[in-house]
């Protein structure tokens, strides 16, 4: 639990600071490592639900505006295969 919130404070962190560049995509890719397989993916399910039911919303209300520019989220998620000590 402590790894995934460092991993996803560095990765809201990089996102941060890439938003903040001129040059963007029209759509803004999220990322998220996520417990998809292992004894623990069912955990890792209810992350992956939240996450694209945060960004269904946010797109559902018009995306995200930067510089004056709407855009969309997109989720990606990666499978870190998480297995238990």
């Amino acid at each position: 639990m402590v790894r995934t919130l460092r991993a996803s404070s560095a990765l809201l962190a990089a996102i941060l600071a890439s938003a903040a560049t001129p040059a963007f995509a029209q759509d803004i890719v999220l990322g998220a490592s996520v417990q998809l397989t292992g004894p623990v993916a069912n955990t890792g399910r209810y992350y992956k639900d939240a996450y694209q039911f945060a960004i269904d919303k946010i797109n559902a209300a018009g995306g995200v505006a930067i510089g004056g520019t709407k855009h969309k989220l997109v989720l990606k998620l990666y499978d870190n295969e998480a297995a238990l000590a």
